[in-house]
């Protein structure tokens, strides 16, 4: 992009780059690597963060771990994977791992390499000077219910005992399960992308928002149909999309948030007050809501000690536990499932897993890295 933009009548000084689920991780993980410096001036991330929550990211120990693993399982070595269809490694997978979306994650889950993320994002510091525009769905990758309850949840992660427990379901009590597993599994490590960036410098705008249509039911990824407005209303018709990303965004709804997109890539200013004043943008069906969204129920410091305490690895198996065990009808949830759609996107991360290896023991000067790591981007 730096090289080549300028040709199509872009600005190497104006790159703005983004992603969700997956794809927010990836950029999140960008924002920390050494060797993207200076390459990217705007970042948004859309349902995902490179910090211990539901994505998992991995040491280089842990992804060796995951690999050796995976191989043993499906059977297959190096050569096997260069002509293999791509649909019978996929089945193999789904059956080595008994069609368990915790497990198949793991297999494309981006990891310390040494030379493009030298440590996990969260030891290292985010690049100084980039607007961030971050932001998450109203029912994003969460449960209704927690069937053991609150406190057996919080038990997991270490040090929410005692006196943090009880400060927790205070903090909470108003409120559903949701609420709870949102924070501690997406919501405060996405928010502390933005505290962290905002500790390394000024001069910069830092964003908070939350898609919320249906209200307190937007899916994981129904903001990408309202962000891209290039939707097949014929084909959302259907049974599998309504089931994975909820109706589809109303026509308005589509224009702001488009808007706001676009003010952002232009001048890093998406149209509301930057998050370190508290405040963020609700995005319902019929208009916009600028309000306190930031550490809303002030439980994020803990969540965060809790996190680090445990590490990543332990945070996300928690979290897509809980979550695997929802979508798989154990822990009722609003009216729609996106469990179809974590499916195919376990499936297309481990294609993408693939072909990245495949392609990277051939790049020359690149061998060793990619006998040592599993990092996708």
């Amino acid at each position: 992009v730096q090289l080549h933009i300028d040709r199509f009548g872009g600005d190497p000084n104006q790159v703005t780059i983004f992603g969700e689920s997956s794809g927010s991780v990836s950029t999140c993980a960008l924002l920390h690597s050494p060797a993207t410096k200076g390459l990217f001036q705007r970042a948004i991330l859309q349902s995902g963060s490179c910090y211990p929550s539901l994505d998992y990211i991995f040491t280089k120990e842990e992804a060796l771990s995951a690999r050796d693993d995976y191989f043993q399982k499906i059977s297959k070595y190096d050569l096997d994977l260069e002509t293999a269809p791509a649909e019978e490694i996929v089945r193999r997978t789904m059956e080595a791992y008994d069609g368990n979306w915790l497990n198949v994650m793991k297999v494309g889950a981006p990891s310390v390499d040494g030379e493009i993320l030298p440590d996990l994002p969260v030891h290292l510091t985010p690049h100084e000077g980039v607007d961030l525009l971050v932001g998450v769905t109203s029912f994003d990758q969460t449960v209704s219910s927690i069937p053991d309850g609150r406190e057996d949840f919080l038990a997991k992660f270490g040090p929410l005992t005692g006196k943090n427990v009880v400060a927790m379901e205070e903090a909470y009590s108003d409120n559903d399960d949701a609420d709870l597993y949102m924070d501690g599994c997406i919501r405060c490590q996405s928010q502390r992308v933005i505290q962290r960036a905002s500790e390394v410098g000024s001069g910069s705008g830092k964003y908070w928002y939350m898609y919320d249509c249906p209200h307190k039911a937007a899916p994981h990824g129904s903001d990408m149909a309202a962000v891209f407005g290039n939707i097949d209303w014929k084909a959302y018709e259907s049974p599998f999309l309504q089931e994975m990303f909820g109706p589809p965004p109303p026509t308005g709804l589509i224009d702001r948030m488009q808007a706001a997109w676009v003010a952002f890539a232009k001048s890093g200013d998406p149209g509301w007050a930057d998050a370190n004043t508290g405040m963020g943008a609700s995005f319902g069906c019929n208009s916009t809501t600028v309000k306190p969204l930031m550490d809303e129920f002030g439980t994020c410091e803990l969540w965060t000690t809790a996190a680090d305490s445990v590490g990543p690895l332990a945070v996300g198996s928690i979290c897509t536990q809980y979550a695997y065990a929802g979508m798989a009808g154990d822990m009722q949830q609003p009216s729609h499932s996106w469990y179809p759609g974590v499916l195919v996107a376990a499936a297309v991360c481990l294609v993408c897993f693939i072909s990245w290896y495949l392609r990277s023991r051939r790049r020359a000067g690149y061998s060793k890295v990619a006998d040592d790591s599993v990092i996708i981007y």
